[in-house]
């Protein structure tokens, strides 16, 4: 598991890129004694904007790792997860009320304006 902090916000109207700050170093696992992975790592990835009505967690890739020395790794679309391991991140969720509103609202007038209009 690497630890970060998100550069960049992430708005899934629109698919978009996404940098993480590396938070805590990352050592290997057998011995706990080389570091892979430097805090302040940048991590660089992509993020997708197909998000299903009352979905709450948002698809990430991560796509290549910019150590503090400028070398960089690549990562194959890495999926991001949470610390329990579940794809995609969650955070706050805009549902757009107003728009599930205003759509409803105009299809009762148009509805009730034909019935009006019917002979």
């Amino acid at each position: 598991v690497v630890a970060g902090a998100l550069v960049t916000g992430i708005k899934s109207d629109l698919p978009g890129d996404v940098i993480v700050t590396v938070t805590e170093p990352v050592y290997d696992t057998a011995t706990g004694k080389f570091l892979l992975i430097p805090q302040g790592s940048r991590i660089l990835g992509k993020y997708n904007s197909q998000v299903s009505y009352g979905q709450s967690r948002v698809q990430v890739v991560w796509n290549r790792v910019i150590l503090p020395d400028t070398s960089s790794l690549k990562l194959d679309n890495l999926a991001g997860t949470d610390p329990a391991g579940y794809a995609g991140l969650e955070d706050g969720v805009d549902w757009h009320w107003d728009r599930v509103f205003a759509g409803a609202a105009l299809t009762t007038l148009l509805g009730v304006g034909a019935e009006l209009a019917a002979p």
